[in-house]
């Protein structure tokens, strides 16, 4: 029966997007509309009818649960939950909204996606926008063109859109789900996530069109079937008026966070190549996905209860009953275990959970984000208490606190300890089993385009099972392979949501013209896609990637960077959202469950989706992402190449969030040796990062990188890259090398700043007053003197010379509010030093 509610719940609204798309196969008179409340909801009815196909004479009675979600009968409690989780995912009552309906109705062409970046905010500055931006109506795909955020027309027309839309749509729904729909979930998820994640799921003038139709469809079956479960257990299924309880706590908010992974994944030395790094990264970001999966399964729960899920951290949506909690903390426990089994305690999961109410999740209350809060204070506390669910276990304990093996050495790549029979050689490194099989799977991600999830017992590595399920990865999948998957088996396909090239499988080119596609085939195995940050080829130790810039200083760039106050983003963003809401009070009544996870999904999609299409095919070789999932990346390459990355990154996220402030970015870039270990190149950008985030200027703290030692504001840096640019152009000759002249005269500038910067440091004057006397003193004449006479050598360079005089002469930056360029000179010369060697 949970099937049953989540297929109603994911179904629900699909009325909306077939009369959008299909308008005149989905038109109904005013009587035929009647029997279901609305439109769209007939329009559910008869797409189900016309689509699905079942055994039997008598229709699924899902079908009814989906469609007569606005006019439950009180005679069915299945109905109502439908309803009731449909209302509970918008945060809002549907009861009194007639001619808003209707309008609705008119507004459906006009009305984009609005995206719900654009009007977080982290205060309540009273303000409210009509927003610029919409999002295009098109096929999800991690690219620029259909994943980023436009600048809205005037005016819009749809119709076209949409109807191509649901074209694919409908061609792919009866290749893949007219059969069995009730064995496929998961593909009938990802197939709603591709099509739907840039649909409104309101066009109404009350309502606010910034939640997408997949995301309120996956929080409407992820609360119906956590309703189902607790009135089940409850002994209340049959009871109309306690399913519409909202006063009860019927939720649990679940978190899962694994702990140590980035000690894991960096504590690698220069032995340990990229490949080694990369298998490390993946194999966390899959452990996350499967322990949530896990949960929901031990549950008899699916995949829409997982809210959210990325950077080794997951939320789930769970039924509050005593045998939940009974079996979350088993699982948690056997998590735990296995864990301890493959790492020794390197990696642990700790986990969380606050009770949730229906009137918690409505609008007008406000309170989701206190329990949001909640559950993140919970995980804190668990953090002082890493391993407490091994003293259960008493092997366990004794492995973790008991006396260590005899005879141990230490594996070249991580240095953790290992038996001497138990290493393995590989260039002429030793490694233990951990490193062993992550650099297998490292080398496997090179070439692989899948991910197979499977169920199979058979012997193989510890490290390919996890909680019951075996990892695959494959560059192509031959039809041998596709004939051994089983039933709940899952096929992912990376970064790719297009399945064209799966389809000219011989396997399938033999059964998808055929009437049926049943149990029997397709139904066999789950398909989805999978959006992961670093499938990029990159074949070479750290030191051959530092030899691949562009310049003749062959270093190492390692960079690391997160999204600032991204806590607060989720706990205060949707509180202070800059919407009037539609009886015209203020900030602060946005905060559904549906819109929660909407925000989450996209910048889920900027990490672990469109970073990848950032690194273009003829920088591949010099650069890679490492890591990019949650809000945080770790990439490496060459230094030069790196570094660009970054200020690109910076300026792409600020585009796909609308330009809101409240969305900013700190990182850190380290410049090493390529055979510096990288564990501690790793530590070192952290470091530079943690610098990053302590920077302040103007009252205005964070939001800022650092490399070469010093940390900047974003603003600072683009400013330093146009100059860059400009001297790179004026100093390079005919044959591409550098003129390095101009470059040793503002060294000397520089020098000659910070010696009279530090004499005034021994004198007894306060930082204000260094600052100042530094700005203008002799090193300010000596500069005026000394590029004067240089530009009389060097006419050519005269505007250029010209402009750097100006800007260190400072009076209009110091009027505008900005730092001395002065201060930014030594970066500025650092930067273009390394370039020109």
């Amino acid at each position: 029966m949970v099937k049953d509610i989540v297929l109603a719940g994911l179904l629900h609204d699909v009325g909306k997007f077939a009369e959008r798309g299909s308008p005149q196969e989905f038109s109904f008179s005013d009587a035929e509309a009647a029997r279901f409340q609305w439109a769209h909801a007939a329009a559910t009815e008869k797409f189900l009818r016309t689509r699905i196909q079942w055994d039997g004479s008598r229709q699924p009675p899902w079908f009814n649960y989906a469609a007569m979600h606005h006019k439950p009968s009180d005679s069915s409690p299945m109905e109502w939950m439908i309803a009731e989780a449909d209302r509970l995912s918008s945060g809002m009552e549907r009861a009194s909204y007639a001619a808003d309906e209707r309008e609705g109705g008119t507004q459906k062409f006009k009305t984009p996606l609005k995206p719900v970046t654009e009007f977080v905010a982290l205060e309540d500055d009273g303000q409210a926008i009509e927003g610029r931006y919409y999002l295009p109506l098109r096929a999800l795909q991690p690219d620029e063109a259909n994943a980023f955020p436009r600048e809205a027309p005037e005016s819009l027309d749809l119709r076209d859109d949409y109807q191509a839309l649901f074209r694919q749509f409908d061609a792919e729904f009866e290749k893949l789900l007219r059969h069995d729909i009730d064995q496929k979930i998961d593909t009938l998820y990802f197939l709603l996530q591709k099509f739907w994640w840039a649909v409104p799921s309101t066009t109404r003038k009350r309502d606010f069109p910034d939640v997408s139709l997949f995301e309120h469809a996956k929080t409407t079956a992820a609360l119906a079937s956590c309703l189902y479960v607790f009135h089940k257990a409850d002994n209340t299924l049959n009871d109309v008026e306690k399913i519409k309880n909202r006063a009860q706590k019927k939720f649990l908010l679940f978190s899962g966070d694994l702990g140590g992974i980035q000690n894991f994944i960096y504590q690698i030395s220069s032995k340990g190549a990229y490949s080694l790094l990369k298998g490390r990264s993946f194999y966390i970001q899959i452990l996350s996905d499967l322990a949530a999966e896990h949960f929901a399964e031990a549950l008899g729960l699916t995949r829409v209860n997982i809210i959210y899920s990325s950077g080794g951290k997951f939320y789930l949506l769970l039924p509050n009953t005593p045998q939940t909690i009974e079996t979350i903390t088993g699982v948690s426990q056997a998590v735990n275990e296995d864990l301890f089994d493959k790492f020794s305690g390197a990696i642990h999961l700790r986990s969380a959970f606050t009770e949730l109410s229906g009137d918690d999740l409505m609008l007008k209350n406000g309170r989701l984000w206190q329990k949001w809060e909640a559950v993140n204070r919970g995980l804190q506390r668990q953090a002082q208490q890493p391993f407490i669910t091994l003293l259960k276990n008493r092997q366990k304990y004794k492995d973790y606190f008991g006396p260590g093996k005899g005879d141990l050495k230490t594996c070249d790549a991580c240095h953790g300890e290992a038996e001497e029979r138990e290493l393995k050689t590989i260039n002429n490194a030793q490694l233990c089993p951990v490193c062993v099989e992550l650099l297998k799977k490292g080398e496997q991600l090179k070439k692989a385009r899948y991910l197979v999830l499977t169920r199979e017992k058979k012997a193989g590595s510890k490290f390919d099972l996890f909680l019951g399920k075996r990892i695959y990865l494959h560059q192509k999948l031959d039809t041998e392979w596709l004939q051994k998957l089983k039933s709940g088996d899952q096929i992912f396909q990376f970064n790719d949501t297009c399945y064209d090239a799966l389809f000219e499988n011989e396997w399938f080119k033999n059964r998808l013209p055929k009437e049926r596609l049943g149990a029997a085939d397709l139904a066999r195995f789950q398909l989805g896609f999978k959006h992961y940050g670093g499938t990029r080829k990159l074949d070479a130790t750290f030191d051959e990637i530092a030899g691949r810039g562009q310049t003749g200083f062959e270093k190492l760039g390692v960079l690391r960077m997160d999204v600032d106050n991204l806590g607060m983003i989720f706990s205060r963003g949707l509180r202070h959202y800059r919407v009037k809401s539609a009886e015209g009070e203020g900030n602060g009544h946005f905060y559904s469950l549906a819109r929660l996870t909407t925000l989450s999904g996209q910048l889920s999609l900027f990490f672990s989706g469109y970073l990848n299409q950032l690194i273009a095919d003829e920088e591949a070789a010099r650069c890679a992402i490492v890591y990019a999932g949650g809000d945080d990346l770790f990439i490496v390459g060459a230094w030069d190449v790196v570094m660009e990355k970054a200020l690109e990154i910076r300026k792409k996220f600020a585009a796909f969030t609308c330009y809101n402030p409240a969305f900013t970015m700190s990182g850190g870039l380290t410049i090493t040796g390529g055979k510096f270990p990288i564990y501690k190149s790793a530590e070192y950008a952290g470091q530079a990062e943690e610098t990053a985030k302590k920077f302040s200027v103007h009252g205005l703290s964070k939001n800022a990188f650092t490399a070469f030692g010093l940390p900047l504001s974003w603003n600072e840096w683009f400013e330093l890259e146009n100059l860059k640019e400009q001297i790179l152009q004026n100093i390079q000759k005919a044959d591409g090398r550098y003129d390095r002249a101009l470059v040793n005269h503002l060294w000397r500038i520089v020098e000659e700043y910070q010696k009279r910067y530090l004499e005034l440091q021994r004198q007894s004057f306060n930082a204000a007053q260094i600052k100042n006397l530094a700005r203008h003193e002799r090193w300010l004449w000596r500069m005026v003197y000394d590029l004067t006479r240089f530009k009389e050598r060097n006419r050519s360079l005269s505007p250029l010379i010209d402009e750097l005089m100006r800007l260190l002469a400072g009076d209009e930056r110091e009027k505008a509010g900005a730092r001395p360029f002065i201060e930014l000179l030594p970066t500025l010369t650092q930067w273009v030093d390394y370039l020109t060697r």
